[in-house]
């Protein structure tokens, strides 16, 4: 099912056929009925979009003659370009895309966001693309096609850096990365400071006196996941460990549960690990109902850290702890600067800025954590 509605589909299909000179500037559209039929859709479907087309500047209607192309010149004497922008200053909407609002970093960065925005005025169109690219790209367009003042997006390992790269050359609309993005897009990007956070936490877990810490992630595609590891390798260089390619676990995202816990208690069973760092949420899970099959004390007594806790899941009974991404506080700041953008407070020069954030223990995002339950679940 598309996510743009037909009219808007159909008024950008006329729309690039003039724009290619596909019709001719002065032709004369057909009538409603036989310009419906030929491009199979409804009356008022059609009509929907010739309105946009002609308050845009691109059709003009002479009574009693019909609907013409209008030239480049008759479309300057109307404003387009200066009744569009108008329209979105006066819009104040601003497109927020995430590839889930079910894991806690995407829920907190819509919420952040929206929290800056309502503060400003600006209201939110939420994009939930769900991993998927096609989705992804569709509400770029449903985005560009509402009018909205600007973008926050959290791209993710599965997203088109291409789609990206192309929609922001063509200056469409101001966009910031939150969470993760293209780094070489040439726009602001807020988001965790993996090599520094990760790195503190097997820091502390050597202080606690574990020596054989390993490392467990979804795949190192991502430049979050890779960063993740980075920090692991740099706390245990500092402390003089040796690194060890069997205490690394790469899940595949795709394989099914059972395998992955399967390949983790194989980890567990042939190293001798004493700690283990998850870099992500749904990873833990893996490794805790993969303790739960071992019947060893050794292995029970497992001490993990993991990254962003999955809050559907109950840890107790296991020696596990987390750090949280700030993705409350990650949300706010990507719509304060997005914002700036829009307003133009940043004057002229436009110098993109790369906002690196801790990682945060429990106690000091309680305040953060209690916001995100409202949102969630309505409290």
């Amino acid at each position: 099912m598309a996510i743009i509605p037909e009219y808007l589909r159909l008024e950008q299909e006329l729309r690039d056929r003039i724009v290619k000179g596909k019709i001719q500037v002065g032709d004369r559209l057909p009538d409603e009925y036989t310009l419906a039929e030929q491009l199979n859709t409804s009356r008022p479907t059609l009509r929907k979009a010739l309105n946009i087309l002609a308050s845009e500047g691109f059709l003009k209607r002479i009574p009693g003659r019909g609907t013409f192309i209008a030239s480049p010149n008759e479309q300057k004497s109307q404003s387009f370009y200066t009744q569009y922008r108008y329209f979105k200053k006066m819009n104040k909407g601003i497109g927020v895309l995430v590839p889930s609002i079910h894991i806690y970093l995407g829920a907190g960065i819509v919420c952040g966001a929206e929290q800056r925005c309502w503060e400003q005025c600006y209201h939110v169109l939420l994009g939930n693309y769900e991993g998927d690219p096609k989705k992804e790209k569709e509400y770029l367009d449903l985005f560009k096609h509402r009018g909205v003042s600007g973008i926050v997006s959290f791209a993710g390992f599965t997203s088109d850096a291409k789609l990206y790269l192309n929609f922001i050359h063509k200056g469409n609309v101001p966009l910031v990365f939150a969470g993760s993005g293209i780094e070489e897009a040439g726009v602001d990007i807020v988001k965790t400071d993996n090599i520094i956070s990760v790195s503190k936490s097997v820091e502390e877990l050597i202080a606690e006196g574990y020596r054989n810490i390993g490392f467990a992630s979804i795949g190192m595609q991502s430049i979050s996941a890779r960063e993740r590891f980075i920090g692991y390798r740099e706390a245990l260089y500092k402390a003089g460990l040796t690194f060890y390619e069997d205490y690394i676990f790469t899940q595949h995202a795709v394989m099914p549960e059972e395998e992955e816990i399967k390949r983790a208690v194989e980890m567990l069973k042939n190293t001798k690990i004493d700690a283990l760092f998850v870099a992500n949420e749904y990873t833990s899970i893996t490794f805790v109902k993969a303790i739960k099959q071992i019947n060893d004390k050794r292995i029970s007594n497992l001490r993990i850290v993991g990254m962003d806790k999955p809050d559907f899941f109950d840890f107790s009974g296991y020696n596990i702890s987390f750090i949280y991404q700030p993705a409350f506080k990650i949300g706010m700041i990507a719509a304060d600067l997005l914002i700036d953008r829009i307003e133009k407070r940043m004057g002229d020069v436009y110098t993109p800025k790369k906002i690196l954030l801790p990682a945060e223990k429990e106690e000091t995002l309680q305040k953060h954590r209690e916001v995100l339950l409202k949102y969630s679940y309505g409290r």
